[in-house]
């Protein structure tokens, strides 16, 4: 069983034991894109920053922990998948940059998928 479904495993067993508002926006503020350097109105539902969890494992684990740490808090998972997903736009991670800004995120041009990380972007392997 590979990380995706381990984490799909967690995400619907969580959302059915502690029934979260998936509707609830973890962002709903200005932004700056990285990539366009526009600031744009956001609005990013706590469904969607579930969603990141499926990108790498170490974005699901980000997810899985930031939500956990929420719920034995008494925090909102929102208020605490902001900052991971604030932290990760500051990192230039252009796949969530990609998911939080749409179509108003421009890829490399002429590529099917931009590259995440900058050593992918290099070609390191």
């Amino acid at each position: 069983m590979g990380y995706k479904e381990k984490y799909d495993q967690w995400k619907e067993f969580f959302i059915a034991d502690f029934k979260p508002n998936l509707t609830e926006n973890v962002l709903e503020e200005p932004i700056e894109n990285p990539l366009t350097h526009n600031t744009e109105f956001v609005k990013f539902s706590l469904m969607k920053a579930f969603d990141i969890g499926y990108i790498s494992e170490y974005l699901s684990d980000r997810v899985r922990t930031a939500v956990m740490k929420a719920n034995f808090t008494g925090e909102s998972p929102a208020a605490l998948l902001h900052d991971v997903v604030i932290q990760e736009i500051e990192l230039g991670d252009k796949t969530i940059i990609g998911m939080v800004f749409g179509k108003n995120a421009p890829m490399n041009a002429g590529s099917e998928k931009a590259p995440d990380t900058w050593w992918a972007e290099e070609g390191i392997k």
